[in-house]
């Protein structure tokens, strides 16, 4: 498995929006839900990935995929140390990719591929006591690298899927190194089964009402 430096980090800036005029009011975006069939039949277990579009940039792929990230972490306390990845909007463990300990020093950790589908993700490397490292990254992988990615969630018995909203990151604004980015409410759902990518679906979700989409496998 290749590895790579994790390149871009990012730091979050809250674009507050309204500013100008009291009366407006920002737009509220609800979960995005859908369904995916078949031949008129739902799709059970199916896995859902998404690629946000970027302002700057659209739907930018960057990667090919196969390339664990590493993280560079100065420890100054010798000890058991954990590292956490989140999804960004989530206070929750998506994986748990480091618990060992790690002598005083430079160290360098690796998030595993897998673990990584498209999105903007969090991570935290801790002990005990204390953080010691934390940032976030965005991942934004070629299709034909998802189906073996960890998937944004899956379909249910019935073929249905909700994309909790906070973790698409819709509407937020970041700034990096070299410039910044926002969010937008252009979205790709990418439908694979474990292996193959079966079906991409660009769209639009709308502000202040409910997105569902029905997306058919060909």
């Amino acid at each position: 498995m290749k590895t790579k430096q994790l390149l871009f980090l990012v730091a979050p800036f809250f674009l507050v929006t309204g500013c100008l005029n009291n009366s407006d009011k920002p737009p509220v975006y609800e979960d995005v839900e859908g369904m995916v069939t078949s031949n008129g039949e739902p799709v059970n277990n199916a896995s859902i990935h998404i690629r946000n579009h970027f302002n700057p940039g659209g739907f930018i792929v960057s990667g090919q995929g196969e390339e664990d990230l590493t993280i560079s972490v100065n420890i100054q306390d010798e000890g058991l140390y954990t590292g956490n990845l989140y999804r960004n909007g989530s206070d929750t463990v998506l994986a748990t990719f480091f618990n060992d300990s790690l002598q005083t020093g430079q160290q360098e950790i690796s998030i595993p591929d897998s673990l990584l589908s498209n999105g903007i993700f969090g991570y935290e490397v801790r002990n005990t006591a204390v953080q010691v490292a934390g940032n976030l990254f965005v991942i934004s992988k070629p299709d034909t690298a998802l189906p073996e990615s960890l998937p944004f969630t899956r379909t249910n018995a019935n073929g249905e899927f909700n994309l909790n909203i906070h973790y698409l990151s819709i509407g937020q604004s970041f700034i990096t190194g070299s410039g910044g980015f926002e969010v937008t409410d252009s979205l790709e759902i990418i439908i694979t089964d474990g292996e193959n990518v079966l079906e991409t679906e660009k769209v639009k979700v709308e502000p202040n009402q409910v997105n569902y989409f029905e997306i058919i496998l060909n």
